[in-house]
């Protein structure tokens, strides 16, 4: 087997993040704690496609529609965000993304392709991450689209949903630099939404 140092910290986060949480959840006698819960998506998706995608170095922009089933990669920068809502009663909200590469025909519950998710910033209605990262490379279906979901940390509980958008993959073709996208409610979300909710993301979508 190949060793893989830069994968033995997360590994040990996600391992940890599962054993407290399990704690926590069988305390509370409900469902899993976030911590648990996110270790098992993590763990669903598989090490290699959560955050750590290398891009083959003869890559290069894509300008023109891919065809189906071409290999691609997306390289993605997660900049900053304004006007979240509030969710804690004491404080404002502790924001972080989770960002996945889906499909519109999935349901729900499918793993995603892709999946990364930044820090948390505390306190802060108007959180800069500035995390960039590229995903694994993935074979390109007509459907697939980028999911920003943006969450509101709790260590107690389960984190609330401050919003989210998606992005069809085709929209981002032979686009590269930031831009703003609107940060919807989500339904089962955080009520008090934030009028002027958005998001900055840089995205490049990259073909063999």
């Amino acid at each position: 087997p190949v060793w893989r140092p830069n994968l033995v910290m997360p590994l040990l986060e996600y391992t940890v993040g599962f054993v407290i949480g399990s704690a926590f959840g069988a305390y509370n006698g409900k469902e899993l704690h976030p911590l648990a819960t996110g270790a098992v998506q993590q763990a669903k998706v598989g090490i290699g496609k959560v955050g750590f995608g290398g891009i083959p170095g003869h890559f290069r922009t894509l300008t023109s529609r891919p065809a189906r089933g071409q290999l691609l990669a997306v390289k993605c920068g997660i900049k900053r965000a304004a006007n979240l809502p509030k969710a804690d009663i004491i404080g404002s909200s502790d924001p972080y993304v989770v960002m996945e590469l889906r499909r519109q025909t999935e349901g729900a519950k499918a793993s995603p392709a892709f999946k990364y998710r930044t820090k948390k910033i505390m306190n802060d209605l108007n959180p800069e991450w500035n995390e960039r990262f590229s995903t694994s490379p993935f074979e390109y279906e007509e459907d697939h689209k980028i999911l920003v979901t943006l969450y509101d940390y709790d260590f107690m509980k389960s984190h609330d949903k401050l919003g989210y958008c998606e992005i069809p993959l085709t929209d981002l073709i032979n686009k590269t630099g930031p831009a703003s996208y609107k940060v919807l409610p989500c339904p089962d979300g955080v009520k008090h939404q934030s009028a002027g909710a958005e998001i900055i993301l840089d995205f490049e979508v990259v073909a063999e």
